[in-house]
């Protein structure tokens, strides 16, 4: 999976992030119905590979698109905040 992060990375810059992850998520979906309607070993593994490029160009093309949307001095926080559970406003205690 992790192979392609160079090139894609390169892509992201040339055509754009949002085009890289959403053309990511297209090919992973397509990977995805391969496995699910292969009977075959050869397609099921196709299917993956599908799959791990997919999963691979929408990771950079997010990332880079989240670094490229976020000041400096809020990198980290935009990074916990998708990575951490939110606290519940619910259950503050008194």
């Amino acid at each position: 999976m992790y192979v392609f992060s160079i090139p894609l990375g390169r892509e992201a810059d040339g055509f754009g992030r949002v085009p890289v992850t959403a053309t990511g998520v297209v090919v992973g979906c397509l990977g995805s119905c391969i496995i699910a309607v292969s009977k075959s070993l050869d397609m099921v593994t196709w299917g993956i590979f599908l799959v791990s490029v997919g999963w691979s160009a929408a990771t950079v093309g997010s990332i880079a698109l989240s670094s490229g949307e976020t000041y400096a001095a809020e990198k980290g926080k935009s990074w916990v905040s998708t990575t951490q559970p939110q606290p519940s406003h619910h259950s503050q205690p008194r």
